[in-house]
């Protein structure tokens, strides 16, 4: 505990001593009343600790938002997507829950602790559409980044995933949805436009089309 007070006390020292602004974001205007007074000699340690700990930060937007030192941290959560192709046919689930609540998207889901991406890619692909495939190669890694409707362009995402899409081909089963899908089916590549997919989620799909008749 007394080597947990001091680090602390350090990091409040060198804060002082620099003044630097946190996680690429410049502190607020403060005015003198509102800072440690260093000049003066008036500000102790554990003034400048507190200060340290609980300070307000400018976004964006110019909301301002409290933050303290037992905020969650936010993290981009992984997980694998997967383009199983049968033919001229990708398989595509409509999502029957938050984020993409009645969007058409690949089957996938986040990656389980020590689970390998290309498993979770499989697995996830069962539990959606009772379906079993090959894989034949890793597409791309993509990252989906997701904002509000009309957000800034600069304004953090509310969520944030590494999605590592895989290509396969179809081996087994017919698509019945299941967990949190909707709907599963395969679709004809003349249907795709009509879906209204995210421009990301066509690119993979025509990189797995590529990498499958190449293959």
């Amino acid at each position: 505990m007394r080597k947990h007070r001091a680090s602390l006390l350090l990091a409040a020292s060198l804060f002082l001593a620099h003044d630097a602004p946190v996680h690429g974001r410049s502190l607020i205007h403060r005015t003198p009343s509102a800072l440690p007074d260093r000049a003066s000699g008036n500000c102790n340690q554990l003034e400048a600790l507190e200060f340290l700990v609980s300070f307000e930060v400018r976004d964006s937007a110019a909301d301002r938002r409290r933050v303290s030192s037992d905020a969650p941290a936010r993290r981009p959560v992984a997980a694998a997507g997967i383009v199983c192709l049968r033919g001229d046919e990708v398989l595509l689930v409509r999502r029957g829950a938050a984020p993409l609540e009645g969007h058409w998207s690949l089957p996938g889901g986040r990656i389980e602790w020590g689970e390998h991406a290309a498993d979770a890619a499989l697995r996830e692909l069962k539990e959606e559409t009772g379906c079993e495939a090959r894989l034949i190669g890793l597409v791309d890694v993509v990252d989906g980044l997701l904002n509000q409707s009309k957000a800034a362009e600069d304004e953090l995402p509310w969520a944030h995933y590494v999605l590592i899409d895989y290509a396969a081909v179809w081996v087994s089963g017919e698509p019945r949805a299941a967990d949190d899908a909707r709907e599963a089916r395969f679709f004809e590549h003349a249907e795709i436009d009509a879906l209204g997919l995210w421009r990301e989620t066509v690119r993979i799909i025509d990189a797995a089309r590529a990498m499958a008749k190449a293959g």
